[in-house]
């Protein structure tokens, strides 16, 4: 009985030897790699070379771009909120509004943005309504937004009531990224004041609504564009950008032509929208733009680098993969950490932007009884960095 009961104490010692071993080990996973970096995301998987170059092609666009046109006079759907605070109102005429879901007047609570794909120039707020649902149901004051659109084939579609007609867009070529982005902006602060919201502010965007997300996380450049002021944006010394940016599929930088992953020449349904989006088709020019995403970089870190999480499929089209290996290298290059100022998630397959929202993560993980999704990272990020859950 004596040897039984040693054998038995010494079993138990080296069980619980074991135990605190693996926990040991989860813990400093925990503290090397916070949050969703799946082994998808790692360099001996998908691997993030910034040895390589963005590989210029053939600038076409055997697509004619769209002829300026004018928004069809249509009032917005029933649940559909447009905002009536004069400080929030488009100068243009163009009448801002969102979908909201979670708003509480009298618990506020923190407010992420979702900001609605398509290319620049179609979609709609009315698109993200699950997602928004999804982000809502986590504790958040959440809202998808509604923002003008460059011209497209068929004017009824997208176009925001009020908008102006494109037949006074200027011929610079980020007349119409302005456009966009200054809507963008002013959604971002008209949440911050909503009395719903506590002040924190979030905003998660897919393809070119990404590229909107990235683009006022790091933007710090007072506005002023085209002769206007508003949005007010930086104005003051008043930093109004999210707390926080989840882009799935963004691009970051305009003049990286890359093909997609597997293919030999850049993806036409990357050029054309660019092209209508730009007005230029030129590298160069591309390059230089005040709002191409890579150029705000070194002013987000001036000012204090906000947390931001990418997300892209490896073989992701329009957005190729090698946009979000830009951005990683670039981020790399410039002193960031990965974990606390960025994080990123690659997902096998070719899906794009709110498309892989429910796929699985890949990562192997559990999330409250099934397999992590994207959606289960995106909100975990956004749950981290608003309540501090792990």
């Amino acid at each position: 009985m004596k040897t039984l009961k040693t054998k038995l104490t010494l079993k138990n010692i080296v069980s619980n030897s074991i135990t605190v071993l693996f926990t040991a080990v989860c813990v400093w996973c925990g503290m090397h790699f916070p949050g969703a970096i799946p082994s998808s995301a790692k360099a001996d998987t998908y691997p993030i070379n910034c040895q390589t170059t963005p590989t210029p092609t053939p600038l076409m666009d055997l697509i004619p771009t769209p002829p300026p046109s004018c928004a069809t006079p249509t009032a917005y759907p029933g649940a559909v909120e447009v905002f009536t605070n004069p400080l929030y109102k488009n100068p243009n005429l163009a009448q801002m509004a969102l979908i909201q879901y979670g708003g509480d007047m009298n618990h506020p609570k923190p407010g992420v943005l979702v900001i609605h794909a398509s290319g620049w120039n179609g979609g709609s707020a009315e698109d993200h309504v699950g997602q928004t649902r999804d982000i809502a149901n986590a504790g958040f004051f959440a809202a998808t937004v509604f923002y003008e659109l460059a011209p497209n084939p068929s004017p009824v579609e997208g176009y925001i009531p009020g908008q102006p007609c494109h037949e006074l867009d200027g011929t610079s070529p980020e007349w119409r990224m302005n456009l966009e982005v200054n809507d963008i902006k002013n959604a971002v602060k008209a949440m911050r004041a909503d009395p719903r919201c506590n002040g924190w502010v979030a905003v998660v965007g897919g393809s070119a609504g990404a590229t909107h997300a990235i683009t006022v996380a790091l933007d710090t450049n007072p506005s002023g564009n085209n002769g206007i002021d508003w949005p007010h944006w930086f104005q003051g010394g008043h930093d109004d950008r999210p707390d926080c940016a989840v882009m799935l599929s963004a691009v970051y930088d305009f003049s990286d032509w890359t093909p997609p992953t597997g293919q030999t020449v850049t993806d036409p349904d990357f050029v054309h929208p660019v092209h209508n989006y730009a007005q230029t088709l030129d590298l160069a020019t591309l390059a230089g733009l005040a709002l191409n995403p890579v150029n705000l970089v070194p002013g987000a870190i001036a000012h204090g680098f906000k947390p931001i999480y990418m997300v892209n499929s490896y073989g992701d089209h329009p957005s190729a993969y090698h946009q979000l290996v830009t951005m990683i290298c670039l981020l790399q290059s410039s002193g960031l950490t990965l974990g606390s100022d960025y994080r990123y998630l690659t997902i096998p397959g070719g899906l794009h932007s709110f498309h892989y929202w429910g796929s699985s993560d890949h990562t192997g993980n559990d999330c409250n009884g099934h397999q992590c999704t994207v959606s289960d990272d995106v909100i975990g990020f956004l749950l981290f960095h608003a309540f501090g859950v792990p």
